[in-house]
């Protein structure tokens, strides 16, 4: 469900430009790094007697339930909500260009640790393909970022 609503944001902003977001757009990248760090509340949960500060990944459940979260593609929902939130990056890197720099400067650190090593071979790939598609649509950034990301593609390449 989460999915269709960050789809339809990537497509608002597709389609309207910056002009569509620009009044929601700090609340936006608020929302963009609380999915990048697991802390939507469908991605955690609140167990009984437990403080609301502690939250836990719904990664934790039991292996059935994570199965069931599945669909025939082998993607898990965290998947799907990178993937998503990883495209609506995009789209507002497209859609604002070169003045998305200092919003990606806040979105950036939380999108990187997606290419740590603890992080599957999928999550680090999307991490990259993002980052090339905001160098891509905003040239702004890639001075700050560019050392760091030409480290990660060594790291992360098939050789």
């Amino acid at each position: 469900m989460i999915e269709s609503v960050l789809e339809r944001l990537r497509d608002f902003c597709e389609q309207f430009g910056p002009a569509a977001v620009e009044s929601q757009l700090d609340k936006l990248v608020s929302l963009i790094i609380k999915f990048l760090d697991k802390k939507a509340f469908c991605q955690t949960k609140i167990l009984e007697d437990e403080d609301p500060d502690d939250l836990e990944d719904v990664a934790d459940d039991d292996d059935d339930e994570e199965e069931e979260e599945e669909g025939d593609d082998g993607i898990d929902h965290d998947e799907l909500i990178l993937g998503n939130v990883s495209d609506l990056v995009i789209a507002l890197a497209r859609a604002y260009g070169n003045e998305f720099a200092p919003y990606f400067e806040k979105i950036a650190p939380h999108l990187v640790a997606y290419t740590a090593d603890n992080h599957p071979k999928s999550d680090r790939s999307m991490a990259l393909g993002c980052l090339a598609e905001t160098f891509a649509a905003a040239s702004a950034v890639i001075p700050a970022y560019f050392n760091d990301y030409l480290q990660l593609l060594e790291k992360n390449s098939d050789t």
